[in-house]
């Protein structure tokens, strides 16, 4: 089977920094999530494959010295002796690990602390995993991208139990230690090496590390602590939003199980195209069909702005093509919060008729007397 290269899948660099894998991650992943149209489900496992990896630094570190195969390396070390990992030299007494290596995510964590610490350490209890963050997409009007709006979206996801509270116990029944793991949250089996009894943990599957569970539970999740509802998202959007921009909604993804943190909301921002204006940077074009005596002769013409209709002053002799300047009526700057807007550029444009009167056309070959 080849190696996966989950630098590839992602598109990132083997020196990306977290910032710029979470930023493939959520572009690749609003792609091809199953949910959207055109989306890929096995794309996008492949994508949350290697994100999951890459994103936490001691599976990155592994994988780096490993390849893909870290995880078979780690489960199934005790079988092998060790198999794949050939040099054990130079790791910290303290911790059991080797080039920020933490020996017990694959079993061995006790052993090492037994070696050098006189006995087995106890092991912290596991939190409870965090729900997982949702992506989705607004569509907006462009002048809502101008100025900003409020809107209201309909996600239908796992969301923190109501009559439980999140905990996953029927109301008034309590909780109670786990029999499986006796409290502990995690299993620990065992098993005989050349250096002696090596204890693996796990999670315990009854209550998923917890350490206890419902007395009774709770009739609506069934001792989830969360259940599928839609819900109503109010999302803000600020003025001079750019389309394809993303707006984090903290805590408003999957409701994490049992009472766990809930995930975030990622909404990625659509503008619809406008039929008058384009957009660039802080700066809105927009093109004016004047006639062409208004060209030759200057005035006034009304234009169109995104803050209604103005009055835009024509110079004489003005040639086809020329842009001219309205301060203030481009968009404002998200980055810096400012409400100061950019400009809007005029391009002027010549409107020429589709037919001419006897009269027009007898005043425009005067005028091509005149060398005009």
């Amino acid at each position: 089977m080849a190696e996966k290269d989950y630098y590839e899948i992602l598109g990132v660099s083997k020196d990306a920094s977290q910032k710029e894998i979470k930023k493939a991650f959520r572009r690749l992943a609003q792609k091809y999530h199953p949910d959207k149209k055109g989306g890929d489900t096995k794309k996008f496992q492949k994508i949350n494959e290697a994100y999951q990896t890459l994103s936490n630094e001691k599976k990155r570190n592994m994988y780096d010295r490993f390849g893909s195969a870290y995880k078979q390396a780690g489960g199934q070390a005790g079988s092998s002796g060790f198999g794949g990992f050939s040099n054990w030299g130079g790791f910290s007494r303290q911790s059991g690990s080797r080039a920020g290596v933490d020996f017990e995510d694959f079993g061995f964590g006790d052993l090492f602390s037994s070696f050098f610490s006189g006995g087995s350490r106890k092991r912290q209890k596991r939190s409870t995993r965090q729900g997982k963050d949702l992506a989705a997409e607004q569509e907006i009007e462009f002048k809502q991208a101008i100025f900003g709006t409020n809107k209201k979206m309909i996600l239908d996801h796992l969301v923190k139990c109501d009559k439980c509270g999140g905990t996953g116990a029927e109301p008034g029944s309590g909780m109670k230690t786990c029999d499986k793991c006796n409290g502990k949250g995690q299993i620990v089996s065992t098993r005989s090496t050349i250096f002696g009894t090596v204890k693996n943990a796990r999670i315990c599957p009854k209550c998923k590390g917890q350490g206890e569970i419902p007395k009774t539970r709770c009739s609506k999740c069934q001792g989830e602590g969360r259940v599928r509802e839609r819900e109503e998202i109010k999302v803000k959007i600020p003025a001079g939003v750019k389309s394809g921009s993303v707006i984090k909604l903290s805590g408003k993804g999957e409701a994490g199980p049992k009472g766990a943190k809930s995930g975030d909301l990622y909404v990625t921002i659509k503008v619809k195209p406008s039929s008058d204006f384009k957009r660039q940077g802080r700066t809105i074009y927009y093109t004016k069909e004047i006639p062409l005596t208004t060209a030759l002769l200057g005035g006034k013409v009304k234009v169109k702005t995104v803050d209604g209709k103005v009055n835009l002053k024509i110079p004489p002799q003005t040639s086809p093509g020329k842009k001219i300047r309205l301060k203030g009526k481009g968009a404002p700057d998200i980055s810096t919060g400012s409400n100061s807007r950019g400009d809007q550029i005029v391009k002027i444009k010549l409107q020429i008729p589709d037919k001419l009167t006897k009269k027009q056309k007898k005043l425009i070959e005067e005028l091509k007397d005149q060398g005009l």
